[in-house]
């Protein structure tokens, strides 16, 4: 379905807080930046491909909603033709396996004790933490 559209109506039409855009397509920034609640924080971290046009109506609706808008970076692309993703992939197949990497797979819901018990030292030690957006395993 239509993301924006769900999360709006998850927050009877406010928008969330915070949004952070880790695809890298033209169309999940503008969506990004579309689902921020007032006063919201925007980060983009995907390595975008494509261009990407903000209509009037966008700027104006980020303008009004005075929207904080960061960009981070997420890898490295040097030298050219290398990147840490298609390093990753080449590791995976050479066996690298990923799963063993992968400490702990928390509901969505979980998030916010997870990171209080990350902040506070509870957890102990983890590896990667990866969250599942719905109940499956």
């Amino acid at each position: 379905g239509d993301p924006v559209r769900a999360i709006l109506q998850a927050t009877g039409g406010l928008g969330a807080d915070r949004v952070v855009e880790a695809v890298g397509l033209p169309l999940t920034f503008l969506q990004a930046l579309q689902c921020a609640a007032r006063f919201g924080q925007v980060v983009f971290l995907g390595n975008i491909r494509g261009q990407l046009a903000i209509s009037e109506k966008d700027v104006s609706s980020i303008l009004r909603r005075e929207l904080t808008i960061q960009g981070t970076w997420n890898s490295r692309f040097h030298p050219a033709g290398h990147n840490d993703w298609t390093t990753v992939l080449e590791y995976m197949e050479r066996g690298l396996r990923i799963a063993e990497l992968v400490s702990h797979t928390p509901t969505l819901d979980q998030g916010p004790e997870i990171f209080r018990r990350l902040v506070s030292g509870e957890l102990g030690s983890y590896g990667k933490i990866v969250f599942r957006i719905s109940g499956e395993r």
